[in-house]
């Protein structure tokens, strides 16, 4: 992050000066998720697959006007959730927008592409099935 620091105190402030340049992501589940999903589920009175398909629903909706790169990278998040009982290795995300991006271009992000052409998203898992994405949860 460009324009912010440890000793930025006003949020609001922060958001007008704040400019991300890059971030990356590695999840590497040994079996974690497979444990705290059931737990985290029954919290909030559902169940872990009833979670895996409201989060494999929701990406599946918005990959509606994505272009061929989007989708990949959505595959691969798409993927990786669906394994979440035992994924296939690491799920790694990234972005590195071309320019850097401020907190505004954050409303950017249901436009087609944005997510790869503003934000330069990216997204790689060994497990990655093409078509994960839009095809939603498993029936």
């Amino acid at each position: 992050m460009d324009g912010i620091s440890e000793k930025t105190s006003d949020v609001a402030a922060a958001q007008d000066q704040g400019r991300l340049r890059n971030a990356s992501l590695t999840v590497e589940d040994q079996g974690l998720i497979a444990k705290l999903l059931p737990a985290v589920a029954k919290e909030q009175g559902t169940t872990a697959d009833g979670l895996v398909t409201l989060a494999l629903t929701s990406l599946a909706a918005f990959t509606s006007g994505q272009g061929l790169e989007t989708l990949k990278m959505l595959d691969a998040i798409a993927s990786f959730v669906g394994d979440w009982k035992a994924p296939k290795g690491a799920l790694v995300i990234g972005l590195k927008p071309a320019q850097t991006a401020a907190f505004a271009d954050i409303m950017r992000v249901m436009e087609p592409n944005a997510l790869v052409t503003v934000f330069g998203f990216s997204a790689a898992y060994p497990g990655t099935r093409p078509g994960a994405a839009k095809a939603g949860p498993a029936k």
